[in-house]
C-alpha cells in the first residue's frame, strides 16, 4: 500500500510539473508573440500619419548670368574719384598758366579757361575705354553763353577725333561728332544733336549729375536722372576720356567744378549667330 502511495504521489506530482511548464510555455508563447506584434506594428505602421507626404520644398531661384554681371560690374569700377580724400586723389594734372587754372581739393577739381581758349584734362592714367558709363557730377560755376564745359568720349591721341558733349552757359547741350579734314587740315564738327534746351540742366551755379553709357554704336545721355538722348553712331569704337572747359569769345573766363568722377564698364553688345 505504502509502495502504491508512493507511486501515486509521485504520478500526481509528475503531472503537476507538467502543468506548470506547459503554463510557462504558454506564457513565454504570449510575451513573444506580443513582441513579434509591437516590433512588426513599428516597420508597417511608423510613429505619425504615414499616408502624408513631407512638403516639397520652395526651391530659391538662382540669379541670372545678367543679373550677376550687373553685381560684379557695379563692385568694379574702371575709374572713380570723389575727391573727398586727398590720399585717394588719381593723379590728376595740375598748375596754373597764364591761359589755364587747375586747382584740386576736397570739393572737387576746379578748372578755368582764360584767354578764350580750351583747357583739357584727361583722365588719369591715360588709357583707351570701349563700351563704359561714365557719371559726373559738375557745376558751372561762371561762364556766359559762348563758353562751354564737358567731355570727350572715344577720342584718339590727339582728340582730333572723338565724340564731345557740351553743355553750355545758356543752359543747353549738344553731342558732336569731331574729326579732322586731312585735306583742309583743320577740325571738323559733325552735330549729332544740336544746341538743345533742356529742363533738366539746373542753372549756372547748381550742381548737375551727368551720366552717358557707350556700348557698341549707343549712345545714350541722362541729365539730373532723365534720359534725353539715345543716338547711333559708329565711327568711333573705344579712345580716352577728357573733361574739358571751353572760355568763348565773349566774356574773360569760364569755370567749372567737377565733384565725381566714375566710369563703369559695360558688356559689349553680343553678336548675332548667323
Amino acid at each position: 500500500m505504502i509502495g502504491e502511495e508512493t507511486q501515486q504521489e509521485q504520478t500526481a506530482h509528475s503531472n503537476t510539473r507538467r502543468r506548470h511548464m506547459f503554463t510557462i510555455v504558454g506564457l513565454m508563447g504570449i510575451v513573444c508573440l506580443a513582441l513579434l506584434l509591437t516590433v512588426g506594428g513599428l516597420y508597417l505602421f511608423p510613429a505619425g500619419n504615414h499616408t502624408q507626404s513631407a512638403p516639397t520644398p520652395t526651391p530659391t531661384p538662382s540669379p541670372s548670368q545678367a543679373q550677376l554681371t550687373a553685381t560684379a560690374m557695379a563692385s568694379h569700377h574702371l575709374f572713380i574719384d570723389d575727391f573727398t580724400d586727398k590720399n585717394t586723389y588719381k593723379d590728376w594734372f595740375t598748375g596754373s598758366t597764364q591761359d589755364y587754372e587747375r586747382q584740386i581739393g576736397q570739393q572737387g577739381l576746379s578748372l578755368t579757361a582764360l584767354n578764350h581758349k580750351v583747357l583739357i584734362e584727361s583722365l588719369p592714367p591715360s588709357r583707351n575705354f570701349d563700351d563704359f558709363q561714365l557719371t559726373t557730377e559738375f557745376t558751372f560755376q561762371q561762364g556766359d553763353a559762348d563758353d562751354s564745359i564737358g567731355i570727350y568720349l572715344r577720342g584718339d591721341g590727339n582728340l582730333d577725333h572723338d565724340y564731345r558733349i557740351d553743355i553750355h552757359g545758356n543752359t543747353t547741350y549738344s553731342i558732336v561728332k569731331e574729326s579732322w579734314d586731312t585735306k583742309t587740315q583743320s577740325a571738323h564738327n559733325d552735330y549729332l544733336v544740336p544746341n538743345k534746351v533742356s529742363p533738366h540742366l539746373h542753372p549756372m551755379g547748381s550742381k548737375n549729375t551727368l551720366t552717358v553709357s557707350l556700348q557698341g554704336s549707343s549712345l545714350s545721355l541722362i541729365l539730373n536722372g532723365s534720359q534725353v538722348e539715345q543716338i547711333e553712331d559708329a565711327s568711333y569704337a573705344k579712345g580716352q576720356i577728357a573733361l574739358f572747359v571751353h572760355n568763348g569769345a565773349t566774356s574773360s573766363q569760364a569755370r567749372a567744378l567737377f565733384s565725381k568722377v566714375v566710369v563703369d564698364p559695360l558688356p559689349p553688345i553680343a553678336t548675332p549667330t548667323p
